[in-house]
């Protein structure tokens, strides 16, 4: 029973280590009448249209949001404040690389 106490919590010592990234940070500076917010939710780049969306409409500036450690985060915004562009400003972090640290971007 010890034997399998301690192998448990040698594993999940070792899962807390492996798991650990940076995790990014996107900051409006500006007030935007129309933006689309997105994050992925897993590891690794894939496309931004594909990632679920956090909000869509007016941001303040100074707004921040914090995407999942490992994850990326995503912002499109209408200049003429009716029709979003295809192309996103995402800002990524990435797995094993300064860990609990944030990766910061701004739009």
């Amino acid at each position: 029973m010890k034997i399998k106490i301690a192998l448990a919590l040698i594993l999940g010592l070792l899962w807390i280590q492996v798991s650990k990234a940076e995790y990014p940070v996107l900051t409006s500076k500006n007030d935007q009448c129309l933006a689309e917010i997105r994050q992925s939710t897993f590891y690794g780049n894939g496309d931004a249209n594909s990632y679920p969306v956090l909000s869509t409409g007016p941001v303040s500036a100074g707004q921040v949001w914090k995407g999942s450690e490992g994850g990326r985060i995503c912002v499109r915004f209408a200049s003429n404040c009716k029709t979003l562009p295809a192309d996103f400003y995402c800002v990524g972090s990435m797995k094993g690389f300064s860990e609990g640290q944030p990766v910061n971007g701004e739009f």
